[in-house]
């Protein structure tokens, strides 16, 4: 059991960003619980390791399998303050 088959789509904040990182080339996106939900009806009430092997790259040529995180909105800042 990991954390993947424990969380549903549908259990996440709408703003929650989903990065999705392609195995094969690398190419990295955001998609978000809301808009999934919105195109997807029937994907509400699947689980992030089932939206993983439902996902795929987008680049083109690729298609390949993604791997899916969670990120947390705002996660980086700027550096602020020196050495003192």
């Amino acid at each position: 059991m990991t954390w993947k088959t424990e969380l549903q789509l549908r259990d996440l904040d709408p703003a929650q960003p989903i990065e999705v990182t392609c195995k094969l080339c690398h190419y990295g996106r955001n998609e978000w619980p809301e808009r999934l939900m919105s195109t997807h009806e029937d994907w509400r009430y699947l689980y992030l390791d089932e939206l993983e092997t439902r996902l795929c790259c987008v680049q083109r040529g690729c298609s390949g399998s993604v791997r899916v995180s969670l990120a947390k909105p705002g996660d980086t800042e700027a550096f602020i303050g020196g050495l003192a």
